[in-house]
């Protein structure tokens, strides 16, 4: 199974949100820490489960803010800013 990185991420975030935006961009910062009981069984499916919910959560219309593992302890964060193509 492949792991994620940071940089995989974002890069794979970064294309998808510029096909989406034609004259403005959005910067997304993620930031996950995979530690703690929620991942000790099974983390590849603690991560899945997490980016499930953040793609409910883009869909409607609510992605920034805390991320939280299966025991509602939060491990992450997304922030983000709408860019206009003038900047």
């Amino acid at each position: 199974m492949q792991n994620l990185n940071e940089a995989t991420i974002k890069k794979d975030v970064a294309e998808c949100l510029q096909e989406s935006f034609d004259e403005s961009h959005f910067d997304l910062d993620l930031k996950l820490c995979t530690c703690g009981a929620a991942f000790e069984d099974d983390p590849n499916a603690e991560l899945a489960r997490i980016f499930r919910e953040l793609a409910d959560r883009c869909e409607n219309g609510k992605l920034i803010g805390p991320i939280l593992d299966i025991n509602g302890n939060t491990v992450g964060r997304i922030d983000g800013e709408l860019h206009n193509s003038d900047e």
